[in-house]
C-alpha cells in the first residue's frame, strides 16, 4: 500500500498507517469525514476526508484504492473497514496529519451521536484555507491585526 501511494504521489515523503478508534469507526461505517471544523485544511484542498474502497490488506488493490481517494487534494484517507493513511514531507508532517485526523474522525462522530454538525460552507472552508496557508498560529503585529483600534 505504501509502495503503490509512493508511487501515484511523488512528491509524498513519508506515510503513516493507523488503526486509530474514531477514524476507524468512521472507516467502517463507510462515512467520509465533511467539513466539521476548519483544522481539516490540513488534510484536504476539497473539505472532507474521503474513504478509500475496501480491499484486503497487502494487496495491490488496497494500494490503487488508497491512492484513487488521495488523489492530488488529499493528504488523509480512511481506508473501509481498515484504518487510516495519511502523508506528509516528512515522517513528523504525517504523524500530526494522523493526530489531527483522528481529533476531526472524533468530533465528526461525536457530533453526528449529539444530532448532527454545522458543516462549513465552501466559502468558510476556502477562506480558512487561505489563511492557514498564510501561518496558523504566527503572532501578528500590531499593524496586521484584524482588530479595531
Amino acid at each position: 500500500m505504501h509502495l503503490g501511494i509512493y508511487a501515484a504521489r511523488p512528491e509524498v515523503k513519508s506515510i503513516v498507517h493507523t488503526h486509530a478508534r474514531y477514524s476507524t469507526v468512521l472507516a467502517c461505517l463507510g462515512l467520509e469525514i465533511p467539513p466539521v471544523h476548519y483544522m481539516l485544511t490540513e488534510l484536504s484542498d476539497e473539505g472532507r476526508v474521503p474513504v478509500a474502497e475496501y480491499a484486503i490488506y497487502g494487496s495491490r488493490e488496497l494500494a490503487e484504492n488508497a491512492s484513487r481517494a488521495l488523489g492530488d487534494a488529499h493528504r488523509a484517507c480512511l481506508l473501509q473497514n481498515h484504518g487510516t493513511i495519511a502523508v506528509g514531507d516528512s515522517a513528523e508532517e504525517a504523524f500530526k496529519r494522523t493526530e489531527i485526523l483522528e481529533e476531526m474522525a472524533e468530533i465528526f462522530y461525536r457530533t453526528r451521536l449529539a444530532g448532527g454538525p454545522i458543516l462549513l460552507s465552501q466559502s468558510q472552508f476556502s477562506e480558512t484555507a487561505g489563511k492557514m496557508s498564510a501561518g496558523y498560529g504566527r503572532m501578528k503585529t500590531i499593524d496586521e491585526a484584524d482588530t479595531p483600534r
